[in-house]
């Protein structure tokens, strides 16, 4: 029996990021001759490698990573002559996502066709209804896929399956999740070779303090670990994948070394929602790292409560190079109350201090309305934005994604402006609150963004004239260690190198 996973085409002029915000994805315009990260569909190559240890034949096409068109997706589906298909759904990809199901469904009738994602587990019926998906999984792909598939193989009942939802004649069958274990240790190692490893690409500048904006690396995303226990309000994190479990280091590392050996990978993204959880857990993994000898460069996203001085310095040591945090807000009310419960500003400010001085690039994203914001909350995060100089920041606006405790108060308060979920990428407004328009969103998300470029270009210009004040000294002083009797000297990126002799010539009576 053969298996494809199909991993969607992103819509016209848009690049959806799927894994982001929970699994319901954000998106952003593309731009005319300017690139953008390609990251791989891990959940997939998990998978798939459960299903080929049974024995089924499987393959995946990654029609985001490769930009395929309608004709060529068909005919690569033809060639892989599929008798089940799954693809992920995303919120702000939802219209262009179930259109081109539909499409192969059309063509290929007898295909029996799985939606999977975040969205499909909190609206399962809504997907349905709105596409020609026989089913739609419910649960975590990894721990429902086998039995679903086995179920199709078989023509068993469906009904037997859990954690899906179903077309039986014309109603929906809903399927409760199978409570078993659910261990990320159990998971095989994913199926890379079904994968061209080359497709995936991030910006140098994301990993290296020096790297180039326009310059791309080879890179592989890791999910050491799932959910997360803080259960901010607004989060689609917990509603995605529950109470926070993770493998264990040593499980961890192996899938590093084996990248590392058998696909020459050595950038990683940990897209853990929460990497440092455990502190005590990532000192193991960062161990692992270093005893096994292992030359990567590696970045994640965590809670800046779960980051130490001595904790940041051990991931250093084992390659760590950018942190991404959640910040949401600067104002101090804001954020002790709705953004970081509990949180204080300096408590922040001084986290982001400590990453700084200890050489780490910081991401810090921050929430645009937020129940409760207004424009002086708005400066309030500009403030923040200056004082602390992130290396960069991503500046979202507040989504009700469905399922989350926000949805439903935005729904009670009519707060929900639209419910086209194609609006659903974190970029556009969806929500408004009476303190804070659709427009308010719109000009605080552009006035943030332009708070930090401009910060981010006097720093730029800051950088620059201490390197040509630097650059002069040099120029002056290999100039005048000839005069000295140094012999000849050339300046190099570090300064000041002999280019005869290390030792003073003698000199002339």
């Amino acid at each position: 029996m053969n298996v494809l996973f199909l991993n969607l085409p992103d819509p016209q002029g848009m690049y959806v990021n799927r894994d982001y915000c929970g699994g319901f994805g954000s998106a952003f315009p593309k731009r005319k001759g300017r690139r953008h990260d390609v990251f791989p569909p891990i959940f997939d190559a998990y998978a798939a490698s459960i299903l080929e240890k049974e024995g089924y034949s499987v393959s995946i096409i990654d029609a985001q990573a490769t930009g395929t068109s309608d004709a060529q997706l068909l005919e690569m589906v033809e060639k892989s002559n599929p008798e089940v298909v799954v693809s992920r759904i995303s919120l702000p990809s939802f219209g262009s996502d179930l259109k081109t199901c539909d499409m192969v469904k059309t063509r290929f009738p007898n295909v029996f066709y799985v939606g999977w994602g975040s969205i499909c587990k909190v609206e399962p019926e809504a997907v349905l209804s709105k596409s020609r998906l026989d089913a739609v999984i419910s649960d975590e792909l990894e721990f429902a896929i086998l039995n679903l598939v086995n179920a199709i193989r078989s023509k068993g009942e469906l009904g037997e399956v859990g954690g899906i939802s179903f077309k039986a004649n014309a109603n929906v069958v809903h399927n409760p999740s199978v409570s078993g274990e659910k261990s990320l240790d159990a998971l095989p190692l994913p199926a890379y070779h079904l994968l061209d490893l080359k497709n995936y690409k991030a910006s140098e500048s994301y990993f290296f303090p020096e790297g180039s904006r326009s310059r791309f690396v080879d890179f592989f995303t890791l999910l050491s670990s799932r959910g997360c226990d803080f259960n901010c309000f607004y989060c689609p994190y917990p509603t995605s994948f529950g109470t926070w479990r993770a493998m264990t280091p040593r499980k961890v590392v192996d899938e590093i070394e084996f990248l590392v050996k058998n696909y020459g990978i050595k950038v990683f993204w940990f897209h853990d929602q929460v990497f440092t959880m455990i502190p005590e857990r990532v000192e193991q993994i960062c161990s692992e790292i270093i005893d096994r000898g292992l030359d990567v460069t590696w970045a994640c996203e965590t809670h800046l409560r779960k980051l130490s001085t001595s904790l940041v310095v051990k991931m250093k040591e084992a390659g760590c190079t950018r942190i991404q945090v959640g910040i949401e807000t600067g104002d101090p009310k804001l954020l002790a109350s709705v953004g970081k419960v509990g949180c204080t500003v300096d408590e922040v400010e001084n986290a982001m201090r400590q990453l700084h001085e200890l050489g780490i690039l910081v991401e810090a994203n921050f929430i645009v309305g937020l129940p409760g914001e207004n424009w002086s909350t708005v400066r309030n995060t500009a403030k923040m934005i200056r004082k602390t100089r992130p290396d960069d920041v991503a500046i979202s606006m507040i989504t009700p994604y469905p399922g989350t405790p926000l949805f439903a108060l935005a729904k009670k308060r009519n707060w929900i402006v639209t419910d086209d979920w194609n609006r659903y990428s974190t970029s556009q407004p969806v929500m408004a609150s009476p303190d804070f328009s659709v427009e308010d969103m719109r000009g605080a998300q552009r006035y943030l963004y332009g708070t930090f470029l401009y910060g981010r270009r006097l720093g730029e210009l800051d950088r620059a004239l201490r390197k040509h004040m630097f650059r002069r000294f040099f120029q002056e002083l290999a100039t005048s260690l000839p005069e000295m009797g140094f012999g000849a000297y050339a300046i190099t990126r570090y300064g000041i190198k002999s280019r005869l002799a290390r030792v003073p010539r003698k000199l002339e009576n």
